[in-house]
């Protein structure tokens, strides 16, 4: 593949992982350990940590937005739990309480509520949350410590009721895309203060629907999304590098998200402030995990 045709799959890999919806009753079967070895996350906490996400000014409701807001409240029930001193078992998170607490933080009615969102509710996908300290890494090989790192399992595993896996348009990314889950998805979520990173995805991928990333990817296919890494500017703009890969090829780039939700790969031109924190969250952290 040429440098053209690799920096144009990047954009649209980097807006897929960008669009991931990583959030989750329906049995995992053996993919997951005894539900009862979890603590159920009551809907009173998903709210509280919904609430104060939706109060930083950005649209919520947009898809380009899902993975940040979603895995903003996860972090922050995360940070409550631990400092209640209720870390002593992993977290489950049931997709109704999920679904009943976007519901009200919005203001929608469930028919109203954004086509990702609808489409986790009625797959069932739940959320079982590892934050125990010790219990996600095993060594910073490189890199600074994060100041706090979850291991999520999200999905519906073998629901013989339902397909193993599911689909979306993301209308607000230019190109559009569409985003497919699978009914297993895991991935590493790290808060290091100044930026967030979605490490070790699987389970999601993406496809461009229009323009000439959409005949790039009939040529190879959908891309697996592996992973990115986030952070806000001072005027609220969201920078994202994501990483994918098809086949033997991996590849990178940045979306620029504003917090109305429109993505552009890239950033504006001129913004030196914006340059440097993309050059911060292209520093690749190497991790051990558990």
């Amino acid at each position: 593949m040429g440098g053209r045709a690799a920096g144009i799959v990047a954009g649209g890999l980097a807006k897929a992982g960008l669009a991931l919806c990583l959030w989750t009753a329906s049995p995992l079967a053996a993919w997951v350990e005894d539900r009862d070895e979890h603590r159920r996350v009551r809907r009173e906490e998903i709210l509280a940590a919904m609430e104060r996400e939706a109060g930083r000014g950005y649209d919520i409701t947009a898809v380009t937005q899902g993975g940040r807001f979603f895995g903003e409240m996860l972090l922050e029930i995360a940070r409550r739990a631990l400092d209640a001193g209720e870390a002593d078992r992993p977290l489950f998170l049931d997709h109704r309480d999920t679904f009943d607490a976007y519901l009200e933080v919005t203001g929608l009615a469930p028919e109203e509520a954004p086509l990702f969102v609808r489409k986790a509710f009625d797959h069932r996908q739940d959320q079982y949350v590892e934050l125990r300290p010790g219990r996600v890494i095993e060594e910073i090989e490189a890199g600074p410590e994060p100041k706090l790192a979850l291991s999520v399992r999200s999905g519906w595993g073998d629901a013989e009721d339902l397909p193993d896996r599911y689909s979306y348009i993301d209308a607000r990314s230019t190109p559009k895309l569409r985003v497919t889950n699978r009914s297993r998805i895991t991935y590493k979520l790290l808060d290091f203060g100044e930026s967030i990173l979605h490490d070790e995805v699987s389970g999601v991928s993406g496809r461009a629907t229009t323009g000439l990333l959409a005949l790039l990817f009939d040529l190879i296919g959908d891309s697996k999304i592996l992973g990115s890494r986030s952070a806000l500017a001072e005027d609220g703009l969201l920078i994202v590098v994501g990483r994918g890969r098809k086949g033997f090829i991996t590849v990178s780039g940045t979306v620029t998200v504003r917090p109305d939700g429109v993505a552009t790969r890239g950033l504006p031109k001129g913004r030196a402030d914006l340059r440097t924190i993309e050059k911060r969250l292209e520093t690749r952290q190497r991790i051990r995990y558990r």
